[in-house]
């Protein structure tokens, strides 16, 4: 009941409590290739909050994803790579960066750079216990 909470958090004014509720859930949608949630839940919530926060940038880069739209992804870690630089405590978010950094270069037909990014966002997750849609 994630869509109606958010919804009911919009109604009430707490813009910043519905885009904490897509924050906390995205991992679980991503994982359970729910993406169609977690775009819905992203095309409710106002696109001046999903793009000022870098955790709902990541969940729009999965929603490119399963849409294979890989040309959009680039623009998306752009934004929030500059999200994250004012805010380094979240260096956990940079192994999902790199995991689109690779998929993206992949199918751009660069192996190799692919490669360094998607052994570094392994690396990276394995470190933090995380694997973000990689089952």
């Amino acid at each position: 009941m994630i869509e109606e909470a958010i919804r009911h958090g919009l109604a009430a004014g707490d813009v910043s409590g519905a885009a904490q509720l897509v924050v906390q859930n995205r991992q679980a949608a991503v994982e359970a290739e729910n993406w169609f949630e977690l775009e819905k839940w992203l095309s409710i919530l106002p696109d001046d909050i999903v793009q000022q926060q870098p955790e709902l940038s990541l969940a729009q880069a999965w929603v490119h994803y399963y849409h294979y739209d890989y040309g959009l992804i680039p623009a998306v870690l752009d934004r929030t790579e500059y999200l994250l630089n004012s805010r380094p405590h979240q260096h956990l978010l940079s192994g999902e960066i790199n995991l689109f950094k690779g998929i993206v270069l992949l199918f751009q037909g660069d192996g190799a750079r692919s490669l360094k990014h998607l052994e570094d966002a392994l690396g990276r997750s394995l470190r933090h216990n995380i694997t973000p849609g990689l089952q």
